[in-house]
């Protein structure tokens, strides 16, 4: 249709009040050339939709809400990815009448635990959507409506991924495990809900090694004066430095 892929609301005028709230938006669409809202549509009244999901609702104007009159509420919503409405990834709002608040929103962040690792490390990786954009904590029954939701985890580079968890889990987070590739290169990780890849990066301690010459002459030697020459290899950097006897270092 034109309007309101899923709901079309205040379609006689008038100051109705409607409230939507732990429900799911998705693939739902306002077709035609000035199509709006293709979740969610408001023409009068007040209209409160907040702690939804919106994922992949499309219009010209307003893919999750269009809004054409009316006042319209609709924050600590999922809008498909962690930008927030009309983010790229993310579902769009369209105000063409009315008014529409709708931050903060749902986001979702990437943590590594612990942050720094030394070469061949492990570090956890927790992705959790139990904060809005404000960095305000969230509750699990806020984020209800991604709980069990798919988590897709990639983009490894200098390590591997391994014991993911492959859907959002009843604490509002879920985890995987980082392992660096044993280089003095940090590691780095996405976690996807929907749309929208975030990225964890485990830093490396890393020895860093020094080379210092001396030797044991008082001054100037002549000709045939024995003197002895000392290398010491020291490492100020914060990783283990382990060689083998013979081994090449410098």
């Amino acid at each position: 249709g034109s309007a309101g892929g899923a709901l079309f609301l205040g379609s006689n005028g008038g100051t109705a009040t409607f409230g939507i709230d732990h429900s799911t938006f998705v693939g739902n669409q306002a077709t035609s050339g000035s199509g709006i809202g293709g979740a969610i549509y408001l023409g009068s009244g007040t209209l409160t939709a907040n702690t939804n999901r919106f994922s992949g609702n499309t219009a010209p104007h307003g893919g999750a809400v269009g809004v054409r009159g009316g006042a319209a509420q609709a924050v600590h919503d999922w809008w498909g990815c962690p930008g927030g409405p009309n983010a790229s990834g993310c579902d769009t709002a369209d105000v063409s009448g009315g008014t529409l608040s709708d931050n903060p929103w749902i986001t979702l962040t990437n943590t590594p635990s612990p942050a720094t690792v030394l070469p061949g490390g492990a570090s956890t990786l927790t992705a959790s959507v139990l904060q809005d954009s404000n960095g305000t904590p969230l509750t699990t029954a806020d984020v209800a409506t991604l709980i069990g939701q798919p988590v897709t985890w990639g983009n490894a580079t200098n390590g591997t991924l391994s014991n993911e968890d492959t859907t959002i889990q009843a604490t509002g987070t879920a985890a995987a495990t980082l392992t660096q590739d044993g280089s003095c290169t940090s590691a780095s990780a996405s976690a996807t809900v929907d749309n929208g890849p975030v990225t964890a990066t485990a830093a490396v301690y890393c020895p860093d090694l020094t080379a210092t010459k001396t030797h044991n002459l008082p001054g100037d030697a002549v000709t045939g004066q024995p003197w002895t020459y000392t290398i010491t290899i020291a490492n100020p950097g914060v990783g283990p430095a382990t060689f083998s006897v013979g081994q090449t270092v410098l």
